[in-house]
């Protein structure tokens, strides 16, 4: 192989060299070797070799998204934009959605270490997991990217070690140690709002407390184990990054606890009457309708949908199930040949219902 003679390529050879062991751990192997004298006669290189590896940062080489907190300045004109796109992808719950963005805000536009979680409560087919939804959607909108983990929480001990492993990492003296799935979008520059939404809270039960705790206690960083293991002399925050939203069925043991009360904001999401799911049928989005829906006018769709809801009057009926009948009603109107006859089956009442969230 050539060797180089210009101490520029030298330093630049070196600084491939460095880069290449650093990603391996290996920092201190290079020192060790520039004070044997492996480049004996080029002082000059060799002390700057010296410098550069001395003032490398491994921390910031590896996980620059979480040296330097990423700040929103919103305008009110965007803050205002914020809640109007929320709104029109929630419809009906227009108090919900402002108690959401206050905490949101609170947290993201005035800095306050004392916001809380949104813990939604609310019977399934209420619009609880499509909130997060509009409010990643909102923020995207207005020019701020944003990501969402969705974590649906049961009981165990098994389920609640793969939580842990999936919000906090693992230890790096494990064989198959790796980061939290927080830790992957935090550190990309891309992701300025990492929304971790836990599902289903209610079914894990007080067992949960600890993690919660853990991921939501504003007095502590929130820490990635892995991270922490590799650079054990610096400490990093993800919190500034993360907004949590818990949702579940109802509040069980949680309301009162002392552990969580001043951490989480219950926001209730009564069940919607027979007349508000038709609204919010004509009310969703452009962009979530059916290409069914899409060619019907809005007195049509009306129409089918109160025949729907006449038609099973002794269920309950989600949304999603109205929303696959009418388009299931429209659909047999355009192409009568694929009409069935025959009594319809009925659902049994005491089955698990399907969530608002159709999309």
């Amino acid at each position: 192989m050539r060797k180089c003679h210009c101490t520029k390529q030298k330093l630049m050879k070196l600084k491939e060299e460095l880069l290449a062991k650093h990603l391996y751990g290996l920092k201190e192997e290079l020192l060790e070797e520039l004070e044997k004298g492996c480049f004996k006669g080029d002082d000059e290189v060799v002390e700057r070799a010296k410098s550069l590896v001395a003032s490398l940062d491994e921390f910031r080489l590896f996980y620059p998204q979480l040296q330097h907190p990423i700040l929103e300045n919103l305008s009110d004109k965007k803050v205002f934009e914020l809640f109007e796109h929320m709104k029109r992808e929630l419809p009906l719950r227009e108090e919900v959605v402002k108690r959401i963005l206050v905490q949101f805000l609170l947290k993201f536009l005035m800095g306050s270490r004392c916001a809380r979680a949104p813990f939604l409560v609310g019977p399934p087919g209420t619009g609880k997991s499509q909130a997060v939804e509009a409010l990643r959607y909102a923020l995207d909108r207005i020019g701020v990217s944003a990501s969402v983990i969705r974590v649906v929480c049961t009981s165990g001990k098994l389920p609640e070690e793969q939580m842990d492993m999936k919000l906090f990492g693992t230890e790096v003296h494990y064989s198959n140690a790796h980061p939290s799935e927080i830790l992957k979008l935090v550190a990309q520059k891309k992701h300025r709002v990492v929304i971790v939404f836990l599902d289903e809270v209610d079914k894990a039960g007080v067992e949960i407390v600890p993690i919660l705790v853990k991921l939501l206690d504003p007095a502590q960083p929130l820490e990635d184990n892995f991270v922490s293991g590799m650079f054990p002399g610096r400490r990093h925050d993800m919190r500034y990054k993360v907004f949590v939203m818990l949702a579940g069925n109802r509040t069980g043991e949680f309301e009162g606890l002392p552990e969580l009360c001043d951490r989480v904001e219950f926001i209730e999401f009564p069940p919607y009457s027979s007349e508000e799911k038709v609204k919010v049928l004509l009310n969703l989005s452009y962009r979530h309708l059916s290409n069914v829906l899409k060619r019907y006018s809005a007195e049509t769709v009306r129409k089918v949908a109160r025949k729907v809801l006449a038609a099973h009057k002794s269920l309950e009926v989600t949304f999603r199930y109205l929303v696959n009948r009418v388009e299931v009603e429209l659909l047999e109107r355009r192409y009568r040949f694929l009409r069935v006859g025959g009594k319809k089956v009925q659902r049994p009442a005491d089955r698990t219902r399907i969530g608002f969230c159709v999309f």
